[in-house]
């Protein structure tokens, strides 16, 4: 029954690793891309799970082999299933041999896939920055904190249930010492601000230069419009955490802008909060009558990306109407719009709805507008919302959209 499982298991994962590599043909684009987003991060993790661990899995599986035979022992099982391998190892000239031969593959991986940080060096494109950065942080994850945890509750890999098994209390207690080091280093050194913003720089060089502009804006001005683009600027160079922080002070400073609610509404989306995301983006749209129609129309957009993202097609139909009859040009509504025909069967409606965005000129840029152009979205905030210049909150556009 296992063994079934294994092998369905290893099917599935090697029809994925072949429509990965159809994917790379055919997204070939990608690579020569400066200005990376959500989707090539998610291929890029992709090309990582998929393609590169399986080639690092084989090599640990050929390294546990030759360790096997060096000291004097040979191969009772050998499993391969691309993200999972199996040596076992029987009659070593020495049972001290055990846990080095066991754990020969795993050190092989982390050992090389440190040496791969020695390219970033050279600062390669950052596509392939991203590929080497990625590789290192999975492979790292997995060998030092994911298996060994997995393995106390019985479901690691094949050679952390075997050391457990066979292992002494002091081969045990140096396994844990020689993972938990590392793997509290490793985890230390990932939420380090200083680290995250080095590899940002390798991995998103244009978001890093937006940063920094917007970091001397925000020093000169201090003001709402520029607090909020400091804000989109730290999530867009993947520093989430400093976003949030920025976020948490403007909500205690202006805790009624419009502009403070707007970024709420972003960020939740960026962290897959769709459902507070659409409520305050439909508030938002419904905030006041001072709104233009382009703007009303931009957070229904919003909404509608977030239903979808929520799998709520109808609803994400119902609000991609609804911003049509404020924004009859709003491509972000007449794609999502064009999907969800799509899903639900209406090919002839989806093809017209196409027909009408080509007419219309459709903008080639909108994967990079998800789930909206949040810098136009500013600067027509920042035409109505007068928080950061008036504090008179008598002005409804100082109010919250929750207190209208």
């Amino acid at each position: 029954m296992d063994k079934l499982c294994f092998g369905f298991v290893a099917a599935i994962t090697a029809l994925i690793s072949l429509d990965t590599l159809r994917r790379l043909y055919i997204e070939r684009h990608r690579f020569a891309k400066e200005d990376l987003n959500d989707y090539d991060l998610a291929f890029v993790w992709r090309i990582v799970i998929f393609l590169v661990y399986p080639l690092l899995n084989l090599l640990a599986m050929w390294v546990s082999v030759i360790a096997c035979q060096s000291f004097g022992g040979y191969v009772k099982t050998l499993n391969y299933g691309l993200l999972w391998y199996q040596v076992i190892p029987d009659e070593l000239s020495s049972r001290i041999y055990l846990m080095p031969t066991l754990f020969a593959g795993e050190a092989a991986q982390t050992l090389l896939v440190l040496i791969m940080l020695l390219a970033l060096l050279f600062r390669p494109h950052p596509f392939l920055a991203m590929i080497l950065t990625y590789s290192c942080t999975f492979v790292l994850s997995v060998n030092l904190i994911v298996d060994p945890l997995l393995s106390i509750f019985g479901f690691g890999s094949a050679h952390w249930q075997l050391a457990i098994a066979e292992g002494s209390r002091q081969e045990l207690t140096n396994l844990a010492i020689i993972h938990t080091i590392p793997g509290a280093l490793f985890v230390l050194l990932a939420h380090t601000e200083s680290v995250q913003k080095l590899f940002a720089e390798l991995i998103r060089p244009i978001a890093m230069q937006k940063l920094k502009k917007a970091i001397q804006e925000n020093k000169e001005k201090n003001d709402l419009v520029s607090s909020c683009n400091l804000i989109m600027s730290y999530d867009a160079a993947g520093l989430p955490h400093q976003a949030n922080k920025m976020l948490a002070k403007i909500k205690r400073e202006h805790p009624r802008a419009l502009l403070t609610d707007f970024a709420a509404a972003y960020l939740g989306y960026r962290r897959r909060n769709y459902k507070q995301s659409l409520k305050l983006f439909e508030s938002l749209a419904d905030f006041s009558p001072n709104i233009s129609n382009e703007l009303k129309a931009m957070f229904l957009a919003a909404a509608a990306c977030c239903a979808h993202a929520n799998r709520d097609y109808p609803a994400a139909l119902k609000i991609t109407d609804k911003s049509l009859e404020f924004d009859y040009h709003c491509s972000m509504s007449r794609m999502i719009k064009i999907d969800v025909l799509l899903k639900q069967g209406q090919q002839d409606k989806a093809a017209d709805e196409l027909q009408t965005a080509l007419s219309l000129g459709l903008d080639q840029n909108i994967e990079q507008s998800i789930p909206i152009d949040w810098q136009q979205a500013i600067k027509l905030i920042g035409d109505v919302d007068t928080c950061n210049k008036d504090t008179n909150v008598s002005n409804p556009a100082n109010l919250d959209p929750s207190s209208v």
